[in-house]
C-alpha cells in the first residue's frame, strides 16, 4: 500500500496526508528521477564545498530517517511490476478522500492532493497508472505535481488528458531548452501544461511570464501555503512559477 505525508506547505488542513513521495536521485543511484539534472544550477548540482546536492529531498532524507523509510517502501512498490498499481493509487487517493469527507471545521470545497512530493514519475508504466487513477477521481479530487520526466518516453502523454491535474514541468537553467520543447509541443496539441523554474535569479524566456513564489520571498508563511494562503500551483494558468534557488 502507497504510504501518504503530511507537507505543511501542501495539506487541506493540519495533519492532512495529501501528498505521496519516492526517494529523491537518479535511478542509478536508487532514485526515481529520471529527468534529475546535475548541472550548475541543476536539482542535484553538488556546489563547491558541499557533499550532498541542492535538492530538498534527499536533505531531508538525511536528517530524517523515519521518512526515508517511507519513501523506500513507496519505491519498491511503485518499482515491482508485479503490483497493480492503478488499484493502489485508487487506495491511496480513495482513504485519503474518506478522510477528507470526515474532517469537521475549515477545509476546503474540493480536496487537493499532490503527488510526488519527492521523487518523480520514473516511467511509462507508473504514469499510465496514475493516470488512470486520477481520472477515477475526477470532480471529486484536484491534484497537481511538478516532473522533470518529460523527456521518458510515454510519461506525458497519459497525464495530459487529465481535467482535474494541473502538471508543471519542472525546469532549470540545465534543462530549459529540452523542457519549453516539451511545453511548446504540448501546447500546440491543446493539452493544459504549466511551467515551474528553479533558478537563483528570474528567468527570462519569451512568450511565459513568470510569478515569484510568495514562501521564497518571505511574504508568506511556508505553513498552509498552497492551499490554504495562496493556490498559485494548484490551479489552470498561463502564469509560470520561479522558485528562487
Amino acid at each position: 500500500m502507497i504510504r501518504a505525508s503530511c507537507d505543511a506547505k501542501t495539506f487541506n488542513f493540519q495533519g492532512d496526508k495529501n501528498t505521496f513521495g519516492t526517494l529523491p536521485g537518479l535511478p542509478e543511484s536508487g532514485g526515481t528521477c529520471p529527468g534529475a539534472t546535475t548541472g550548475p544550477g541543476g536539482c542535484l548540482h553538488v556546489a563547491a564545498g558541499r557533499c550532498i546536492p541542492d535538492c530538498y529531498a534527499l536533505k531531508i532524507c538525511k536528517l530524517r530517517h523515519k521518512v526515508e523509510n517511507i519513501l523506500q517502501q513507496n519505491t519498491a512498490l511503485l518499482l515491482d511490476e508485479s503490483v497493480d498499481l492503478r488499484a493502489e493509487f485508487i487506495e491511496e487517493f480513495d482513504t485519503f478522500l474518506r478522510v477528507f469527507n470526515k474532517k469537521k471545521g475549515p477545509k476546503p470545497d474540493k480536496p487537493f492532493y499532490r503527488l510526488f512530493w519527492s521523487g518523480d514519475i520514473p516511467n511509462k508504466r507508473v504514469a499510465v497508472a496514475l493516470a488512470g487513477a486520477i481520472k477515477k477521481f475526477d470532480k471529486k479530487i484536484n491534484f497537481w505535481g511538478y516532473t522533470r520526466s518529460f523527456s521518458i518516453p510515454g510519461v506525458l502523454p497519459p497525464l495530459l488528458k487529465l481535467r482535474n491535474l494541473v502538471l508543471f514541468l519542472s525546469l532549470d537553467p540545465c534543462n530549459e531548452k529540452e523542457g519549453l520543447k516539451a511545453y511548446r509541443k504540448a501546447l500546440s496539441r491543446g493539452a493544459k501544461l504549466r511551467i515551474a523554474y528553479m533558478s537563483k535569479t528570474k528567468p527570462v524566456v519569451p512568450g511565459i511570464r513568470f510569478t515569484h513564489c510568495p514562501v521564497d520571498t518571505g511574504v508568506m508563511p511556508l505553513k498552509g501555503a498552497c492551499l490554504i494562503n495562496c493556490r498559485k500551483c494548484v490551479e489552470h494558468s498561463n502564469v509560470a512559477i520561479w522558485f528562487q534557488s
